[in-house]
């Protein structure tokens, strides 16, 4: 989708029989614009040819801000995707055997690693949301920036 301007990544018509993605799509940015990210994102995309969709399954759209706190742009980490019944990104099934261990060798520890993993990025987002939300503060802010990289830090560890 790279060259393709962002709006037209998102159809207009509903294409699944409730859901206008154009609006849709419209709303998440708003909310990532005003809280600086959207965490646990879902949605529909359109390939460049607009001839096939791509589904977002898991991703974490943020707002990109200019050193003097000024709205530029928006930017995406996906961390899971699926395109004609294909998975992929980092959070993708491996299929079995595919890369011996990859699964059970991804977090040591398993679900309890994992598990303790999301508690700290759980943490880190509720220490950006309460910066926000309760104190007030903007992503210009240096204690949301650093709070920012720490949620961040923390999720690339999951």
């Amino acid at each position: 989708m790279i060259g393709v301007e962002s709006k037209n990544t998102a159809r207009d018509e509903v294409s699944d029989g409730n859901v206008n993605h154009r609006e849709e799509r419209a709303s998440m940015l708003k909310e990532a614009l005003a809280k600086g990210y959207v965490d646990d994102y879902q949605g529909v995309r359109q390939t460049i040819k607009g001839d096939k969709e791509l589904r977002i399954l898991d991703a974490t759209i943020f707002s990109i801000e200019s050193p003097g706190g000024d709205a530029m742009g928006q930017g995406a980490v996906i961390r899971l995707w699926e395109k004609d019944g294909v998975q992929g990104g980092p959070l993708a099934e491996v299929a079995e055997g595919a890369v011996e261990g990859a699964v059970e060798g991804a977090v040591e520890g398993g679900d309890e690693e994992r598990a303790a993993l999301q508690a700290e990025v759980d943490r880190c987002a509720a220490v950006v949301r309460d910066l926000k939300e309760n104190q007030g503060l903007g992503n210009a802010d240096e204690a949301v920036k650093a709070a920012v990289a720490e949620l961040l830090a923390a999720k690339a560890k999951l």
